[in-house]
């Protein structure tokens, strides 16, 4: 039986999600090492440690590898690496990032990463 284009779009936000989780739980995306003594585990999101030299080379890897059919994880990806890139003043590449992020969220309605991709463009 033909899936209806609501039950399609469910099925695929869901195998989106499951990728991008997959990708978050990837020991090389997930973490990246600790130096500070206040993580319990000896590690921290990836989220958290931006501003690391490694964070740039973890997300550009990770979106490489990703499956280009899952858009909102391509999304949030570009979205990680603009924001790695500025703290490491690297703006005409973040800009390409992000502005690819936000023709993609603008072309599927993801208000959430236009949201996120506008406070990159309002942070100093």
């Amino acid at each position: 039986m033909a899936r209806t284009g609501l039950e399609a779009r469910r099925r695929d936000h869901i195998e989106q999600r499951g990728a991008c989780r997959q990708a978050a739980t990837s020991p090389q995306n997930r973490t990246l090492p600790s130096t500070t003594p206040t993580s319990p585990d000896g590690a921290v999101t990836l989220s958290r440690r931006w501003g690391e030299p490694e964070a740039i080379q973890v997300l550009t890897s990770a979106l490489d590898r990703l499956d280009p059919t899952f858009t909102r994880a391509k999304i949030g990806l570009r979205v990680d690496l603009g924001i790695a890139l500025l703290k490491h003043d690297e703006h005409e590449e973040a800009a390409k990032h992000l502005g690819k992020a936000a023709s993609m969220a603008a072309s599927i309605g993801s208000q959430r990463q236009v949201g996120r991709i506008r406070k990159t463009q309002l942070a100093p």
